[in-house]
């Protein structure tokens, strides 16, 4: 009776379907086109009424709904399965932009390759352009050979020269003080995404990352917010999984968006009994010119995870495939020279050609790849020239400015000490003599022509960006056109690292990282306090990160622990090693001036920095993901990495410090019921393990504050 049954429901479905997609094709013009293109296992084409894009692995169909393109099918290849669409025929283009898409009509439709100017992997990409009576839009559907889903982003402009009121009525985004669900619906723009699906079976999961590290280093601050939720409008989330035990749906918005920051109309997920949508363009009608401009993007994951683990998982190899790794200029060890001041002028003295010229000598030592000069090197802000390294920094001016800026009472500094003398030749030539690598600190603002004379006259390959404030379009959208442009003129040689430590909106935690890597967190030695390194609360920061990112195009800090301050931290505590450890699942930093580390922390670190970097580049192949217990300074937890094309990966266990226990069951991920083979990357000691049904393994950390570093692969 159960086969007949569904026998039943799916020629039901199948007469009804067709009935609807007729119903939608009546006067249908993409039978004028026939896009047909194929790239590896991706392809796209027109069957009839219909354009059907595939990865080789996932499928989506799509119809003219009068006003645009509709969804009107979801399918697993590799299984058949037939994600149902509940199809409404008042629902007439899977995109709205709030009182301007009316007498749509379909100018365009066409696929071709492309690699994002060389931002992105090759891939198939699917345009339909939809002419309406004051806009047009511009559709753009990425298809990846061999990924588990697509990216689409949308684009429009005005046609013709027009003003209207509703321009001028739209406020601006919601600030995060005041953000509600309420607040933000008041500047929706309308649909990105639309998916028509009946969501009675499914559970719904919301997921995102909280902004502003800077005043979140606290037992209560966490990083990660996630939530089981009803149907309904989720505002505040970045990721909504859609779940049921053989599989399901991610969308994913590639945004700004943070919990505690809407940035720039960035919109909501809205569940319905018989769809789900994701809206927000990142542009307001005032905004519109003759050009197309847009953000955001949004990613249609289709999986077969059975779990939490394995719905990371599907999430992560599709951030691989938008964002992926490039051996040559992702995977390196940082230094910066900002993190072991105890004032702001003992950091930009920290700046200064001497010191540089020192820590690239103590970087070579102690095998760090990369040199970051920090704030300082341009002098104060009020200069005309401040965007080329100044030969003398005057904490006179500084300090004066600063204090007409803030307001604040600062003792005043008439200080001047030499920077560069003579540009940044010197400092070039020794990088290039030791073979260590530059990097430099900018303001958001720096002027295009001043980037490019740095790299040019520096040679500098990161850069560090900060105080961002995207707070609207035209802020976020200059600022990344000057950065594309800067990456493209250097022939993609450089890379840049966003600052995400404050709380104006920046660029959060799944938007920009086809330019470089985020810049999470300040942890420092002294002060202020409330951003003193802290090795519990860096270790959960990474541990709530890995969950739902990647986690290595994220800077983890590592800093001196015996110059922490003792009232506030107990990094001195931690052995050296234990403390860099923490880091090598992520894009390690040493946020500090490394030449004070002493003779034995010095001798610690080496051992474990040259085992890194022996296996970093297997660890960057991989997925990292978290095991043990969530970081509170008294449990055992770390990271696995595992790549599933091979089924090995590395270990990070850690047993901190206030823990009791010597040996510890710990479940580890995709290897349950297989014989692996672990070898200690530390004391070179291999052995075979049985792990068990539920994927737990016994390990030993004799000592509190002690970690493993290992590798493991099935025996």
């Amino acid at each position: 009776m159960t086969v007949i049954f569904y026998l039943c429901k799916f020629c039901l479905y199948t007469v009804l379907t067709t009935i609807v997609i007729s119903s939608y094709a009546k006067a249908s013009p993409i039978r004028n086109f026939e896009p047909a293109f194929e790239y590896d296992q991706a392809s796209v084409r027109t069957e009839g009424d219909k354009v059907i894009a595939s990865t080789g692995l996932v499928e989506r169909q799509w119809v003219w709904g009068g006003e645009g393109l509709v969804t009107v099918g979801l399918k697993d290849l590799r299984t058949g399965k037939e994600w149902s669409p509940a199809i409404d025929l008042m629902v007439k283009s899977d995109w709205e932009y709030k009182g301007y898409l009316t007498g749509g009509q379909l100018k365009a439709l066409k696929a071709f390759k492309s690699n994002d100017e060389g931002f992105a992997d090759p891939h198939i990409e699917l345009q339909a352009e939809v002419e309406y009576r004051k806009v047009s839009i511009l559709y753009s559907v990425w298809i990846f050979p061999g990924a588990e889903g697509f990216r689409t982003s949308l684009k429009i402009k005005k046609n013709g020269d027009w003003h209207s009121k509703e321009a001028l009525d739209y406020d601006t985004t919601p600030s995060s003080k005041n953000y509600s669900v309420e607040a933000e619906s008041k500047v929706l723009t309308g649909r990105v995404e639309h998916i028509p699906i009946v969501t009675q079976d499914f559970q719904f999961r919301a997921i995102g990352y909280y902004n502003h590290t800077q005043g979140r280093n606290r037992a209560d601050t966490p990083l990660l917010r996630e939530k089981i939720v009803e149907r309904g409008n989720v505002g505040w989330a970045s990721i909504l999984s859609l779940e049921t035990p053989d599989g399901g749906i991610i969308i994913v918005k590639e945004s700004h968006k943070c919990v505690n920051q809407t940035g720039v109309n960035t919109g909501i997920f809205v569940i319905g009994e018989k769809l789900v949508s994701s809206t927000g363009w990142g542009i307001l009608p005032r905004d519109l010119n003759e050009k197309y401009q847009g953000y955001w993007a949004n990613w249609l994951i289709i999986h077969q995870a059975k779990n939490q683990v394995e719905r990371q998982l599907a999430i992560k190899k599709f951030d691989r495939t938008r964002y992926p790794i490039d051996p040559d200029r992702d995977v390196y060890i940082m230094a910066n020279t900002w993190g072991s001041g105890e004032t702001k002028n003992w950091s930009q003295k920290a700046a200064r050609e001497e010191n540089v010229i020192e820590e690239i000598l103590s970087q070579k030592d102690l095998g760090i790849d990369v040199q970051q000069i920090d704030d300082g090197w341009q002098g104060p802000r009020s200069s005309g020239d401040h965007w080329k390294p100044v030969p003398i920094l005057d904490f006179g001016e500084l300090n004066s400015r600063k204090r007409s800026l803030d307001g604040e009472s600062q003792v005043l500094n008439n200080e001047k000490i030499s920077m560069y003398p003579n540009g940044w030749g010197y400092v070039r030539e020794f990088a290039q003599k030791n073979d260590i690598k530059l990097g430099l600190w900018c303001f958001n603002q720096i002027p295009l022509e001043d980037l490019i004379w740095n790299w040019e006259n520096g040679g500098f390959k990161y850069y560090k960006v900060d105080f961002i404030n995207a707070h609207n379009f035209s802020r976020l959208d200059g600022l990344m056109e000057k950065f594309r442009f800067f990456i493209k003129s250097t022939n993609h040689q450089v890379r840049v690292n966003w600052d995400v430590t404050e709380h104006p909106p920046r660029i959060g935690y799944y938007f920009g990282r086809e330019y470089g890597n985020i810049y999470l967190e300040n942890r420092k030695t002294k002060s202020p306090a409330q951003v003193v390194y802290i090795p519990w609360l860096v270790q959960r920061d990474a541990w709530q990160l890995c969950k739902y990112t990647n986690i290595n195009k994220f800077q983890i800090s590592v800093q001196n622990g015996d110059r922490c301050n003792p009232e506030v931290s107990d990094a001195y505590l931690h052995p050296h090693d234990y403390l860099f450890a923490q880091t090598m699942m992520g894009s390690p930093i040493f946020f500090q001036e490394t030449h004070y580390y002493s003779d034995e922390a010095r001798d610690a670190l080496r051992p474990i920095i040259d085992i890194y970097k022996d296996v970093r580049h297997e660890i960057y192949k991989g997925y990292v993901f978290a095991i043990g217990d969530e970081p509170d300074n008294r449990s055992w937890s770390g990271f696995q990495n595992y790549n599933p094309d091979t089924k090995s990966g590395f270990i990070t266990l850690f047993r901190q410090i206030d823990n009791k226990q010597a040996k510890r069951g710990i479940g580890l991920h995709f290897l349950e019921g297989q014989s692996i083979q672990f070898q200690d990357l530390v004391s070179e000691k291999i052995w075979d393990e049985a792990i068990t049904s539920d994927g737990t393994v016994h390990f030993v950390i004799p000592e509190s504050a002690g970690f493993l570093f290992l590798k493991y692969s099935i025996h």
